[in-house]
Formats: C-alpha cells, sequence, structure tokens
C-alpha cells in the first residue's frame, strides 16, 4: 500500500502531535486534525493559547515541522512524516496548513516497546484504597503501563487489580488491569510518590488501549524521523 495513502485514513477531529524543531529543544504541541485540502495541505487546528501560548512565536509560516499521529489496525501503527507550514488563517478560526509531505513513514505500535507519554488518569478502584486518586501514566506499550501517583505512599499488594479512567475530547474509558509491581519514592525534601508498574487486561481492553495511543501520542525519538 502507497504510504501516502495511510494520511488519508485519518478521521477527522483525531488528535495529532505536532513538533517544532527550529529552537534549541524541539517544541511539541497537540491539536486536532481538520482535514486535506485538494491532496495539496494537511490542516490541523493551531494550538490553544491557554496551554501553548509561549509556542506561538515559534509557529510561523515556512517553519519544519515533524507530524505524529496513530492510525488503528490490528496492531495500531504510528504514522510520521516531515514538511513544512504553508500559511496560517485567523479567520473565521485558527488553522495551521501544512504541505503534504513526499515521504510518510510507518511503525507498528508492538506489545513489548514502550513509549514516553505524560497522560493524566484517575485510579477509580483498586484493593485497599478507600478514594480516588489521580495518577500520571509517563509511559505506554499495549501490554501496560507506568503510573505515578504524586505526595502520596501508597500501600499497594502486588497482583492487586485496578481500574484506570481515562477522559479526553468528551471520550471516558476505564481500563483494566493488575498491579505487577510497586514502590514508594522518598526523595529529599519532597513529597513521597508511588510508581506502579500495570499489566492490562489484554482480551477486555484491547481496543481502549489502542484509543490511548492515539489519545497521548507517543513521544518517538525526533531523530527516526
Amino acid at each position: 500500500m502507497d504510504m501516502l495513502k495511510k494520511i488519508f485514513e485519518l478521521p477527522v477531529g483525531q488528535r495529532v502531535e505536532i513538533q517544532i524543531n527550529k529552537t534549541s529543544v524541539p517544541l511539541r504541541f497537540q491539536t486536532e486534525f481538520v482535514g486535506i485540502v485538494k491532496k495539496r495541505f494537511f490542516i490541523v487546528a493551531m494550538p490553544d493559547t491557554r496551554k501553548f501560548g509561549d509556542m506561538r512565536d515559534a509557529i510561523y509560516e515556512g517553519v519544519a515541522v515533524v507530524v505524529r499521529f496513530v492510525l488503528e489496525g490490528d496492531l495500531g501503527e504510528v504514522i510520521a512524516f516531515r514538511s513544512d507550514v504553508e500559511f496560517i488563517t485567523s479567520h473565521p478560526t485558527k488553522l495551521m496548513y501544512i504541505d503534504m509531505p513526499q515521504i510518510v513513514e510507518s511503525r507498528p505500535i508492538r506489545s513489548d516497546r514502550r513509549f514516553e507519554t505524560r497522560l493524566p488518569t484517575q485510579i477509580t478502584k483498586m484493593a485497599g484504597a478507600d478514594s480516588d486518586y489521580s495518577a500520571l501514566v509517563v509511559n505506554l506499550s499495549m501490554s501496560g503501563c507506568q503510573l505515578v501517583v504524586q505526595d502520596e505512599a501508597l500501600d499497594v499488594e502486588k497482583d492487586s487489580h485496578i481500574d484506570l479512567r481515562f477522559q479526553w475530547l468528551q471520550q471516558d474509558i476505564t481500563i483494566t488491569g493488575i498491579v505487577r509491581d510497586i514502590r514508594v519514592v522518598h526523595r529529599d525534601d519532597e513529597s513521597p510518590q508511588t510508581m506502579m508498574g500495570i499489566q492490562f487486561a489484554r482480551s477486555r481492553n484491547n481496543e481502549d488501549i489502542k484509543q490511548l495511543f492515539a489519545a497521548s501520542l507517543i513521544d518517538i525519538d525526533s531523530a527516526d524521523y
């Protein structure tokens, strides 16, 4: 299959990641895919100024970008390409027009490879817990994830069942898993944090796990693309 055709499989409204390399430290932000114009432009919404206001000066016509998104399939795959911002519109809404690429790359999401992310979640069910806890997913694979719970020293037994609730773009999903590893880290002059390794229950969660990749936009090393 022609790799360029994969871009046309992306549904409108899905989250994509834009990386700008014109600074000493690459800037990344997540936004929504809007559409394609006559096979010439890949259109996304401009970043939310409330979250990414400090990036606006780095976004201008002609700047080089890397675009990444996740396509669902049997295993799911990460699609990435390099291009340039052709122009930016302000009315009736703020949009970024990116030149359609000549080369598109794809990588399958393998169950044994973990990707860095920062995806907020809520622990809604866990043995020994009498309340919900806010947590952050710091890496993610099809088979599991690592959670960090800040300012808490949780006493949780290994092999306990856990429910994780994720909310984004008006979606609400719960993924079940098993706590396979847990440790509490105490650092000097800082509150404790609990780190947990979670194994997903794949047979029940497979489709929802793929949605997590689409929501979190896994962090692929920019040198690979």
